[in-house]
């Protein structure tokens, strides 16, 4: 599997998958893991910012994958109250461990660029 990360962001974009083989493209987004300590409503705003952030990437498809274990019902509702659709199921460990695949398409936003993403962002700042 071929990654091309970043740090940022907790997303990868995957070449290839062997969970989604069957119908992922190299240019699909796979979301990793998306982590909030509180319950303030911070996760759906920082996950819809991440959804933006893919519409005004030139070369994604739109459409954002990512796999939750079955039993976890809280981060399955949290999915679903964000847009998110069940469209498979996986599994991990030889089958011991149960998956779901949920995905989002979000439309390409041609009307907006990066640069209005990040505003206020000034890389100068941080170069040493």
């Amino acid at each position: 599997m071929q990654r091309n990360c970043s740090s940022s962001f907790v997303f990868c974009l995957l070449s290839k998958s062997n969970i989604f083989a069957s119908y992922i493209h190299k240019s699909d987004c796979h979301l990793n893991q998306i982590v909030s300590p509180t319950r303030d409503g911070s996760a759906s705003k920082i996950l819809n910012q991440f959804f933006n952030y893919i519409s005004l990437l030139p070369h994604p498809t739109g459409v954002i994958y990512l796999n939750v274990r079955s039993e976890n019902d809280r981060a399955k509702k949290f999915y679903e109250r964000n847009g998110m659709k069940l469209i498979d199921k996986t599994s991990w460990s030889d089958g011991k461990i149960k998956g779901d695949v949920y995905q989002i398409i979000v439309k390409k936003n041609g009307s907006q660029n990066l640069e209005s993403f990040f505003p206020s962002f000034d890389a100068s700042k941080y170069v040493l």
